[in-house]
Order: C-alpha cells, then structure tokens, then sequence
C-alpha cells in the first residue's frame, strides 16, 4: 500500500476512533428521569450517624430503587449516600475505585452483593441489603453492626436488622466472598445522592458494552474504511469489505 494511502486510512480511523472516544464519553453520562423503591418494596426506619454533632438522625424508607433513565431503561441501585435526598437529574457514572471507599470497603461491597442481591425477594431481605451497604461506607469503626456503632438503625421491623446484622457477619469472616468478574461503579452529582450499580448495569452505565448507537457508529466508521479502499485499489485486487 502506498504512503499516501496509508495515511488516508489512518486518517479515516483516527476518525471512527474519535466517534468511539466521543460516544464512550457520552455514556459516563446517565439521566434519571424517574426515581422508585424497586418491586420488592421498602421499610421505615431511622437512621443515626453520631460523629457529628449533634447526631445526624433522619426518618427515611429503606430498600433497594429502580431508576428510570432517559434512554428507558430501569437501573437497580442503592444508595451510599445518607446525608442528601435522591431526585431526578443528570449523574456522572464512575469507577467505585474514584470515591473515598478504601480497598477494603470495596471488597466487602463486592461480596455482599455478589451473594446478598439473590435473596432480595421482599421488602426485608431489600432493606436488609441496603443497611448492610450502609454499615460498610459509613461505619467508622472496625465492627459491622447496624444497631450500634456509628451508624446504626433504629424504629425498624428487626427481621430487616437481623437479615442485615447476618449479611455482614458472612461477610466479615469469609462465608460471602467476592464474584471477581462483579463490576462496582457509581452514579454521583454534588447535588443529588450518590448510588451504587453493579454488575451489567455498572459495565452498560460505564461504557463498557456499546450501547446499540455506538455500534451503528462503528459500522459507520467501518463502512467509510472500506469505501476509501474501494476507491484506492488497483484493478483485480480483492479488498476486504468493512461494515
């Protein structure tokens, strides 16, 4: 292939893969549109963070949510944020590793949810899930306990407190592990409340797996690759067609 040719290829891909970057970009970016408990439900209860002072107390619902994004999909999430209300708007979706989570918090998550989210088959089992979830981001010292420490959860069905109080002891002597090929991420704005996905939807919100426009973009791409071979090759010579 000749030089000239070879810089206009080059050219031409150095195009599909900005649309790649731009695309990619774009979906770090996730509008919620729609704000949920998801269908298992949710119960009551009062939270306590006490290394403020006076103690944060706040009375609030507690389960497992289902965002709705502009694009129509549904996100399951929970939060990892008791000091701001959830509402609508556009949330920066980023690696867990990028908050204040250390290495340990991080792992303890993974295994919570890597063995926890099959039992969230009521109301309970779903508070449960999210309170042990909150024990691990915010509790300061070394024992998780959501009914003491310094978060803890009061005003509350206990059945949630002792599925949660279960939860974290498998996790914390080794019974729940973590599923390696399990991907954290989180949906985080200044103003709103910063929540935890998981799995397919942390890689789908992370850009990971091409949403189906970036691939139509690739096709595109791919497509104006082989049509500038097309037009560049020599008579009788079989070009590989992309796209």
């Amino acid at each position: 292939m000749a030089f000239s040719k070879i810089r206009k290829f080059g050219l031409v891909a150095a195009g599909v893969l900005g649309s790649l970057a731009i695309a990619s970009a774009a979906d770090a970016s996730v509008t919620i549109t729609g704000v949920a408990f998801d269908t298992p439900g949710a119960i009551a209860g009062t939270l306590t963070y006490t290394p403020p002072r006076p103690d944060y107390v706040v009375r609030t619902d507690i389960g497992r949510l289902a965002l709705t994004t502009s694009t129509g999909d549904t996100l399951l999430s929970y939060c990892i944020d008791i000091f701001h209300g959830l509402t609508t708007g556009t949330f920066d979706a980023a690696a867990i590793t990028t908050t204040s989570l250390t290495a340990t918090q991080i792992s303890q998550l993974s295994a919570l949810l890597s063995n926890g989210e099959a039992l969230v088959t009521d109301a309970n089992h779903s508070a449960a899930e999210q309170l042990a979830i909150w024990e691990i981001v915010t509790e300061g010292s070394n024992r998780l306990n959501v009914s003491s420490g310094d978060f803890s959860v009061s005003n509350v069905n206990r059945s949630a407190v002792t599925l949660a109080n279960s939860y974290l002891a498998n996790v914390n002597n080794g019974t729940w592990i973590a599923d390696p090929s399990l991907s954290l991420a989180v949906l985080k704005d200044s103003n709103n409340q910063t929540q935890l996905v998981w799995g397919a939807t942390a890689d789908r919100v992370m850009g990971a797996v091409p949403e189906p426009a970036t691939w139509a973009m690739m096709l595109v791409g791919f497509g104006a690759i082989g049509g500038t071979l097309r037009r560049k090759k020599p008579a009788g010579q079989t070009v590989a067609i992309f796209g």
